[in-house]
């Protein structure tokens, strides 16, 4: 693992709330740091199970620093 992808990590094991970062449009590769694994009950190395936009609708999401609306979700 290069340097900086190992900070990265760190820092998002390290922060104090759930991130969940989806690799794909439709969401259905999503990772998450360490108290998404610990809320979705999975391993760091295990994608977080597939979600919909109705099931996301209780998380505050953000992209470029937006909170997006369900409705706007993928």
């Amino acid at each position: 693992m290069r340097i900086e992808a190992a900070i990265f990590q760190t820092v998002l094991d390290t922060a104090p709330f759930i991130i969940l970062i989806a690799h794909d449009s439709e969401c259905r590769n999503v990772s998450g740091n360490k108290f998404a694994c610990e809320l979705f009950n999975t391993r760091s190395d295990e994608p977080v199970p597939f979600f919909s936009a109705h099931t996301l609708a209780s998380f505050r999401l953000l992209k470029n620093g937006v909170e997006l609306r369900p409705e706007d979700m993928p």
